[in-house]
């Protein structure tokens, strides 16, 4: 038997292995998912949106290269299969006038990449209304229920939550007809006043007139 020294520096392998560890950790984003763990501060809702705008825009090249090469495809082959096996339901007939359509991801990771989409539909709101404040037709452009769709797409809210087009159109006519009939309850209201100022006039003057006579 031979024996053979040891005559390494235990200390430079483990500064490799911690090396290259850092280096993996950082091809798969570690320290993107721990953004919060080091914080010693109290931070308000901008900041902490901003943070995970800061985030997500180092994953949204990579995320968004995985989605298209390689979800989408195998979303959009399964689909294919399972529609000429037979194994799916009638489509709606949005999608058979139409049969072009968005794959459109829900989890945590896609909703937080699109963050950065409703603060910047925020931005714009606000910059709206204070142009609205100087020039009240610039709201002309923003069709609020394509927002409030956007809004609910981004977040992730449940549709369940909100009323059909049906309703909704039911709802604005409801209101449209209210306003309508306080409108013409109004109108009449300020015609009787107006009469009943002029049957007050008339008055006088005949009371004024009579007593001229008296003279």
């Amino acid at each position: 038997m031979f024996a053979f020294g040891n005559y390494g520096n235990p200390t430079i392998a483990f500064e490799a292995i911690e090396f290259y560890a850092k280096k993996v950790k950082s091809l798969m984003f570690y320290d993107v998912f721990l953004a919060f763990e080091s914080l010693e501060k109290q931070m308000n809702n901008p900041e902490v949106m901003e943070r995970i705008n800061e985030k997500m825009s180092m994953l949204g090249s990579a995320v968004g290269r995985y989605t298209s090469e390689v979800l989408n495809p195998i979303i959009v082959r399964t689909i294919g299969i399972l529609w000429r096996r037979g194994k799916l339901p009638e489509p709606p007939q949005e999608i058979m006038e139409d049969p072009t359509y968005e794959i459109d991801f829900v989890g945590q990771l896609a909703q937080a990449q699109k963050r950065s989409e409703l603060n910047a539909i925020v931005t714009s709101l606000q910059m709206v209304g204070q142009m609205a404040q100087f020039t009240p037709e610039v709201l002309d452009g923003i069709n609020v229920d394509k927002v409030r769709d956007e809004v609910w797409s981004i977040t992730g809210s449940p549709v369940r939550v909100l009323r059909d087009d049906g309703e909704i159109q039911q709802i604005r006519q409801n209101r449209q007809q209210q306003q309508a009939a306080a409108q013409e309850l109004a109108m009449a209201g300020a015609m009787a006043q107006t009469g009943k100022d002029a049957t007050q006039a008339d008055k006088h003057i005949a009371e004024a007139q009579a007593i001229g006579k008296k003279k």
